[in-house]
């Protein structure tokens, strides 16, 4: 009997051994994850004091700003722009929850927060919730009750980290070894991730030193539902509520736009423009007119400015 228990105790102790590793290469794969970087825009919300600059919006924010050009404001600038498909409602929690008086917030969702739905998708948060478990505190319903969650998401979730961990686990150990070994010069970084971010700021800087790679999109705007446009903008007036009595101050600017996409989305625009300037409850400081750049401007897609797309729109910001 006892030897029978030594080998099945040595058993479940190379179990744990496996699952520790496996899970462990998973946590190091997620913690690296694009969404990763809200870990630290919420670290320099936390330990930035007032009066700061927060930029609120979606990639396009993360793209299109320069943070360094507002450091002569003697503001600190805090660039929030993570995902648009995060939801508006996000966004503006964000804000809420973080602002303080004497900042200044610069709200500039993209055209498809105003459009969409408010919320984010179920896949989508929970990438968002394997990469930054602190996100949780800024959506409704972050997870289920235990038992749904372990009817409907405990295989899921297991299996996720159990695949992530293991097709990681030879990289993982590559890039620990490397840099046991004082050698910085390893593979090349994805773009679309947590190192890729200036954590001074929250700005995306990777794509600086890159040529373009895909092609912006031209094809127009339209708003299809405009009970989401009207819905979007009573929601950026709570936000801008809760931020002036706070004691901070609040401006709006439009997003960036390819400009043959801005003048096929001429009609949509217009309509959108029409019903920010008639309901927004805060100074609108550009036009969309000074948004729409040349599609070599852009980087990607759509609202993701290159280098040179991103200070050509910061200076219309500063501007305004």
């Amino acid at each position: 009997m006892k030897p029978f228990l030594v080998r099945l105790t040595k058993f479940f102790l190379l179990q744990t051994v496996i699952a520790a590793v496996v899970f462990g290469s998973a946590h190091l794969h997620f913690h690296k994850g694009y969404l990763a970087a809200l870990g630290d825009k919420l670290d320099l919300l936390e330990s930035e004091g007032p009066p700061r600059i927060l930029f609120v919006g979606g990639s396009s924010v993360a793209f299109g700003i320069d943070s360094e050009q507002f450091e002569s404001f003697q503001r600190q600038p805090v660039n929030l722009g993570l995902h648009a498909s995060l939801g508006l409602d996000f966004c503006a929690t964000l804000a809420e929850r973080h602002v303080r008086r004497g900042d200044l917030v610069v709200l500039m969702p993209e055209h498809s927060h105003l459009l969409a739905k408010m919320k984010p998708d179920p896949q989508l948060q929970r990438s968002l919730l394997r990469q930054c478990p602190r996100a949780a505190q800024y959506l409704d319903q972050p997870w289920p009750g235990l038992k749904t969650f372990l009817d409907q998401r405990a295989i899921p979730e297991v299996a996720c980290y159990a695949q992530a961990g293991i097709r990681r686990l030879p990289a993982n150990i590559r890039d620990d070894a490397l840099t046991a070994l004082g050698i910085t010069s390893g593979p090349r970084k994805r773009l679309y991730s947590r190192a890729s971010f200036n954590r001074k700021n929250g700005d995306m800087v990777a794509h600086h030193a890159m040529k373009a790679t895909g092609k912006p999109d031209r094809l127009p705007l339209s708003v299809s539902d405009r009970g989401k446009l009207v819905e979007s903008i009573t929601r950026l007036n709570r936000c801008i509520a809760v931020c002036c009595r706070k004691g901070a101050s609040v401006v709006y600017a439009y997003p960036p736009l390819p400009a043959p996409q801005y003048t096929a989305s001429r009609t949509a625009i217009s309509e959108i423009t029409a019903a920010i300037e008639s309901q927004l409850n805060c100074p609108i400081i550009t036009h969309p007119d000074t948004a729409a750049f040349p599609l070599a401007d852009f980087f990607d897609s759509s609202g993701h400015l290159s280098v040179v797309g991103k200070r050509k729109h910061t200076a219309v910001v500063i501007a305004g």
